[in-house]
């Protein structure tokens, strides 16, 4: 990476003293150092040279156009021949300590550029790189949107002042918004396309800020500003608008590439077109899942569950869609919001919850519920993403169901109203898998692993209408045998044989699988 005069200046006087004795016109990017040697190609390079140099450079035809010249020693005869620029280093220094230290400054460079064109290609944040500045800026730098949210800043503010002007949302303290909106001069600030200075009286002083406004389609959608330290001196205040101008060029090609700062927003909606789509069973949607699953690290063996939010009739609110996506969002990892049908639909990743989350789901659940005056349909837990359309029903059935039975609730699930639906409706549009007793699907399955005989036990018995000593003598066992093993299908699959509701929806659930 080439660095400019002013940027080597601002490294050099950290640590030495230096002052220019000839400056050059443009001020242009220069390659690495090189020591001086007569018939040496220095254009555009930084040289090192000593008095004896400087004789040789100006009897020479190559009078350094286009190049940086750092002298060691104090030049003793007039540089009107030379066309370059010159600085002199006038503490005690050796040419090889002066080279190493510059060799280290461009190599924090090149690793910075390097960084950034990382963060760029492989999908990094704004926040990485913000981050990536700390080895060059000690000053903090901040970005902001357009609706005065913090998207991403230095560490050294969330360590020192990050209360003083931004709430735990880290969206902009309203005394603060309400001292830029009131300033006649900042609301001309928002269509500047060039780096530009701001300051701002505060009660502890001046605040200086260097700021760079971001833009999409010529339309203003955050910006970003890097405090100044007070009294910074103008070499400071050149080398961050140089510095800024470096990282925006990355920013604005990041910024066009997501249409977003908020990478988490990013993700989410590439989740929703494919949800949605399947939800409307438009063809192809499957293939857009698994893609756009695997980018956002969703597995085919993650547990899901479908949500559906509803005004709690209780106290008659309108469900602000927009807003409960966002906050739902905030809240709970691993889960994406939808629009569908006029309904707030919130899809759940179970496993990437708990992996974030050491809280959980369903006791955070009524909390939310309670607070944002809403109720809640629960699906069955699912993990094949064909049975997401029966989920969104499953969430209906549950709402309209549960909120008949028990109004006073909070949420409602649908295996507890599976029942209901079923006497109602019969299997209705769901496969048997998605509508019959989870304890007698759970018993099959446990059958086929362990090469049992539970469900033929569990349909015999119904058959034999609920005789036991008729269906053991059909079972060709005897009748404690029979017994033991109705306890023995009673603890594996928490069974309740005196529960009348139990036994019909086991009763029905066997119809539906039988028949089909």
């Amino acid at each position: 990476m080439r660095l400019s005069r002013d940027v080597i200046y601002y490294w050099l006087i950290k640590k030495f003293a230096v002052s220019f004795e000839k400056k050059s016109d443009p001020d242009i990017g220069f390659m690495r150092p090189v020591f001086y040697e007569t018939d040496l190609d220095i254009a555009g390079t930084v040289v090192i040279i000593d008095a004896d140099g400087l004789k040789s450079l100006i009897e020479s035809r190559n009078h350094g156009a286009e190049s940086l010249f750092l002298c060691t020693e104090k030049p003793n005869r007039s540089l009107k021949m030379i066309d370059g620029t010159v600085m002199v280093i006038k503490s005690n220094l050796s040419a090889l300590s002066l080279f190493n230290y510059l060799q280290d400054i461009y190599n924090r460079f090149d690793q910075w550029d390097e960084r950034l064109n990382q963060i760029y290609y492989e999908n990094g944040s704004f926040q990485d790189l913000i981050d990536s500045c700390q080895s060059i800026l000690t000053e903090p730098i901040l970005l902001i949107d357009k609706k005065f949210h913090y998207t991403a800043y230095s560490k050294s503010i969330e360590e020192l002042t990050s209360a003083a002007f931004m709430d735990e949302n880290k969206n902009s303290l309203p005394e603060v918004v309400n001292d830029f909106i009131t300033d006649s001069s900042f609301q001309s600030l928002y269509d500047l396309p060039d780096i530009f200075d701001y300051a701002m009286v505060s009660p502890s002083g001046t605040d200086e800020m260097i700021c760079k406004n971001v833009f999409d389609h010529n339309g203003y959608v955050g910006r970003f500003i890097i405090q100044l330290s007070n009294g910074s001196e103008e070499i400071a205040k050149t080398y961050v608008r140089t510095i800024l101008a470096h990282l925006f060029t990355t920013a604005d090609k990041l910024y066009q590439k997501y249409q977003s700062f908020n990478l988490k927003e990013v993700a989410l909606n590439s989740l929703r077109e494919p949800l949605l789509n399947m939800l409307q069973n438009e063809q192809s949607s499957d293939e857009q899942w698994q893609k756009v699953a695997f980018e956002n690290n969703w597995k085919t063996t993650d547990n899901l569950q479908l949500v559906q939010f509803r005004s709690n009739t209780r106290y008659a609110k309108n469900v602000y869609t927009d807003y409960l996506s966002s906050e739902i969002e905030n809240q709970w990892q691993g889960c994406v919001c939808l629009n569908y049908r006029e309904r707030l639909l919130m899809l759940i990743n179970l496993d990437q919850f708990n992996s974030v989350n050491d809280k959980n789901f369903y006791r955070q659940l009524p909390y939310f519920l309670r607070d944002s005056l809403l109720v809640a349909g629960l699906s069955r837990v699912f993990g094949d993403m064909g049975d997401l359309r029966a989920a969104y029903h499953q969430t209906e059935i549950a709402l309209d169901f549960g909120t008949c039975d028990q109004p006073m609730f909070w949420t409602y699930r649908f295996d507890d109203y599976a029942f209901h639906y079923l006497l109602k409706n019969s299997p209705g549009i769901f496969a048997m898998h998605q509508v019959c007793s989870e304890k007698l699907l759970t018993l099959r399955q446990y059958d086929a692993e362990k090469h049992t005989e539970y469900y033929k036990t569990l349909l015999t018995f119904f058959d034999c209408r609920l005789n036991a000593a008729a269906a053991a003598k059909r079972l060709y066992i005897h009748r404690s045998s029979f017994l033991n093993r109705l306890e023995r299908i009673e603890k594996l699959f928490n069974i309740d044989f005196n529960s009348n509701n139990e036994l019909l929806y086991l009763g029905l659930s066997m119809l539906i699988i039988e028949r089909n």
